[in-house]
C-alpha cells in the first residue's frame, strides 16, 4: 500500500508536468495506484461500521454509513454524469477532442490531389496558433508546425506528400504569398481577415471553415480554385 500511495502521489505531480496533453483523463494514471490505499481506507471504515453496529453504537454506525455513502456517491455521480448522462458536453473535462471531423478529411483529399499537379508551395500555414517561432521547431515534419496545437495536420501532410511552408507573422504571410502563391492557406479562424487581405488580388480562393479538432480548434482554409480545377481535370 505504501508503494501505491507513493506512486499515486508522484503521478499527481509528475504527469501534468511531463505531458503535453491537456485533458482531464490523463489523471487516470494517478487514480489507478491510488485505488489501492483508497480501498484499504474504505474497508477500514466499513469494518468500523460493522463493529459499531454489533456494539449498538448508533453514532459510530451512522457516521460510518454516512462516510460510505459519501465516498461511493462522490465516485458514482461524476462518473455516471461524465460517461453516460453528458458524455460529449462542452464542459466535460474528461473528453479530449483530438480528431478532426469528416469535412476536414475531405479538404485534405483536395489538398492531396492538388500537390502532384502544383508547382511550388502546396500549403502555407499561418499564425502563432499553429506555427512555432522561426528557429525553434523540431520533432515531426513539417518542423515549423506546433506539434501540440497543429496535429493532425502533420499526418495529412506526410501521407499526401504536400509541400508545406509556414508563416509565423503577417509580414511573413504576405512575403510568401507574393513570392510563391500557395495553392492552399490554413490559419486559425481569428486570422481570417489577415489571410483574406493578403490573398486579395492573388486569384480566386474558396474559403472553408473547419474544425481542426472536433471542438476548440476552428480554422479557415483558403483553396485556390484554379489549382483545384487543374487537379480534378488531371
Amino acid at each position: 500500500m505504501m508503494f501505491a500511495s507513493y506512486w499515486g502521489f508522484v503521478s499527481i505531480l509528475g504527469y501534468p508536468l511531463a505531458t503535453d496533453i491537456r485533458a482531464g483523463w490523463i489523471m487516470v494514471n494517478a487514480i489507478v495506484p491510488l485505488v489501492i490505499p483508497a480501498a484499504v481506507a474504505l474497508a477500514l471504515v466499513v469494518r468500523t461500521g460493522w463493529q459499531s453496529l454489533a456494539a449498538e453504537d448508533r453514532v459510530g454506525t451512522v457516521v460510518s454509513a454516512a462516510l460510505v455513502v459519501l465516498v461511493v456517491g462522490a465516485m458514482l455521480v461524476p462518473a455516471a454524469s461524465a460517461a453516460y448522462v453528458n458524455p460529449t458536453a462542452d464542459d466535460n473535462e474528461l473528453v479530449q477532442y483530438a480528431q478532426p471531423q469528416q469535412e476536414f478529411r475531405e479538404t485534405f483529399d483536395d489538398i492531396g490531389a492538388i500537390a502532384p499537379t502544383h508547382e511550388g508551395t502546396d500549403l502555407l500555414i499561418y499564425g502563432n496558433e499553429l506555427v512555432v517561432e522561426p528557429g525553434t521547431g523540431g520533432g515531426m515534419p513539417p518542423e515549423c508546425l506546433n506539434l501540440g496545437h497543429a496535429l493532425p495536420i502533420h499526418w495529412y501532410v506526410a501521407a499526401d506528400d504536400v509541400t508545406t511552408e509556414c508563416a509565423y507573422n503577417e509580414s511573413e504571410l504576405r512575403t510568401q504569398i507574393e513570392a510563391d502563391s500557395p495553392a492552399v492557406v490554413i490559419a486559425h479562424v481569428n486570422r481570417d481577415g489577415a489571410v483574406t487581405a493578403a490573398l486579395d488580388g492573388e486569384g480566386e480562393y474558396e474559403r472553408r471553415q473547419l474544425h481542426l479538432r472536433t471542438m476548440g480548434r476552428e480554422v479557415v482554409v483558403f483553396v485556390d480554385e484554379d489549382a483545384l480545377a487543374t487537379a480534378e481535370n488531371a
